[in-house]
């Protein structure tokens, strides 16, 4: 456009560059896009993605615009047992009410479930997964039998640790004095433990046997020492084994 009016020409540059700004659309916010999956959940899981407890999750359509329907929704869930058995329930349907799109779990038991939510209508779609991993189990700990005395001033123990589903996640040998001398807590040294979730049966074999071995070595006082192996596994279950009593010679 050119302007031929001499001393409103600026005032008519004005206008123009008005014009021009109007014609420029703003940055979509969030709160405006058409659609989007809100998550909830009863608990969150810990740094590793694990819950230790019971917990229920849920996912649910929420739309900018009121709306009653839209033309697609449709979830799934699939179950993963320890035993490496497992199960699946998915449901698909079209002119679906809004407020029906969501779909909540409850996981009460060892396992592991991927949940799916998908809504599709006019110029637009979304899709959100959540995976939940529960592990209710503790982990088993063994130590081999010790020797009848330790010389040294040092004590060595060591054994395995086992979880089912979540894995092994650390070992820890508490020792208490009966001779007075402080109590020692030594993080032992495990092969396996602390590692991220490796699967069942269903992705690789044996099915579900998480084992790792685990030794430790301390230099404590002469005298009389009782020994507690504590394992945690990487959900957060922990199991404590039997007090050993240990004879720690100069």
């Amino acid at each position: 456009m050119r302007w031929h009016i001499g001393r409103g020409r600026k005032r008519a540059a004005l206008a123009s560059c008005s014009v021009l700004l109007a014609l420029v659309p703003a940055a979509a916010s969030a709160e405006q896009r058409p659609a989007k999956i809100l998550v909830s959940r009863s608990s969150k899981p810990n740094g590793a993605g694990w819950h230790s407890t019971a917990t229920t999750a849920a996912m649910r359509l929420r739309l900018a615009k009121k709306a009653s329907r839209i033309d697609l929704c449709s979830w799934s869930t699939l179950t993963h047992l320890p035993d490496g058995d497992g199960y699946g329930f998915a449901r698909y349907w079209r002119r679906a009410k809004v407020s029906d799109c969501r779909i909540s779990v409850d996981q009460a038991e060892t396992g592991l479930t991927t949940m799916q939510l998908t809504a599709r209508d006019d110029g637009w779609s979304v899709s959100k997964t959540l995976t939940i991993r529960v592990d209710l189990e503790e982990p088993t700990i063994d130590a081999d039998d010790p020797p009848l005395a330790f010389t040294g001033r040092t004590i060595a123990l060591q054994g395995t640790v086992a979880d089912a589903f979540s894995g092994p996640g650390s070992v820890v040998v508490r020792l208490t004095s009966r001779t007075g001398a402080e109590p020692v807590v030594v993080d032992a040294d495990c092969d396996d433990c602390g590692g991220s979730f490796r699967g069942c049966s269903y992705v690789r074999e044996p099915a579900c046997g998480w084992s790792s071995p685990w030794h430790v070595e301390a230099r404590v006082e002469p005298g009389i020492w009782s020994a507690v192996v504590e394992a945690r596994d990487v959900a957060g279950n922990i199991a404590q084994q039997q007090p050993i009593d240990l004879i720690v010679l100069p």
